[in-house]
């Protein structure tokens, strides 16, 4: 025999922002259930917590959404919800949610080939989880507009006898490539937990032969869930609009 839907848990899943679950609602539970649950560690008004029910259209089939605080821990929680004004026990499943932002969003830095430079950047963990700040990292620059530039210098370049034009291409493109951005966190590298704020003074180090003087210059520097742009504004005189394409 079927067990009592009535006495079923309903399991919700996913981060804390929206932990939720799609299941069948009679008409009457309305558009809120009233939601008691107790979690460790956070600032959580369980007595006022309330979930929402979304009506997907077909039958009775309704997405009930809880919003949790957002640094509730990974973990599965246990409680009761009354819907259409009976108790039943859910079970919320919190995932692991990796969030960091970091301000300003970018950086753009006047550069000298083959030196270095440094910024600060702040970064905050608004996510579940410890995030490890890595003290080492590496990043590609690519020229700003290199790809225009590669395919007009390719389509009017005068080919050599066996040279053929997406050889070209790929050349022009090659020499768009700025090389290799090295990147040494300073202060501020380790684990940052839920919650925490912290200034990073970051310093790059940066390639010489790859770097074309005059040009601009950008990249992604890659931490946990943040693609970080880095603009590079290389000091020197342009050496006019001609071929990209560098000496071998």
């Amino acid at each position: 025999m079927a067990r009592d839907a009535e006495v079923q848990a309903i399991r919700l899943r996913g981060p804390p922002g929206g932990v939720a679950a799609i299941l069948p609602l009679p008409p009457s539970a309305g558009a809120i259930v009233q939601v008691n649950l107790s979690l460790p560690s956070v600032n959580w008004p369980s007595a006022e917590a309330r979930a929402t029910i979304n009506r997907l259209g077909v039958g009775e089939v309704a997405r009930l959404r809880l919003q949790l605080p957002r640094g509730t821990p990974p973990g599965t929680y246990s409680g009761t919800a009354t819907v259409a004004g009976q108790a039943r026990p859910i079970v919320v499943e919190v995932e692991s949610q990796v969030r960091l932002q970091m301000h300003p969003k970018r950086a753009r830095l006047a550069v000298q080939p083959g030196g270095d430079t440094g910024f600060e950047v702040t970064v905050a963990n608004v996510g579940n989880v410890t995030v490890e700040l890595p003290r080492v990292a590496a990043f590609g620059v690519y020229e700003v507009g290199g790809l225009d530039r590669a395919i007009g210098q390719a389509f009017r370049a005068e080919l050599g006898p066996e040279e053929r034009r997406a050889d070209r291409l790929v050349d022009e493109l090659r020499a768009g490539h700025g090389g290799l951005v090295r990147v040494a966190v300073e202060r501020g590298s380790g684990p940052l937990a839920p919650g925490e704020v912290r200034e990073l003074g970051v310093r790059l180090e940066l390639p010489k032969g790859d770097l074309v003087p005059g040009r601009s210059y950008s990249g992604v520097w890659s931490i946990a869930n943040v693609n970080y742009w880095v603009g590079l504004d290389v000091a020197g005189k342009a050496n006019g609009s001609g071929s990209a394409r560098r000496s071998p």
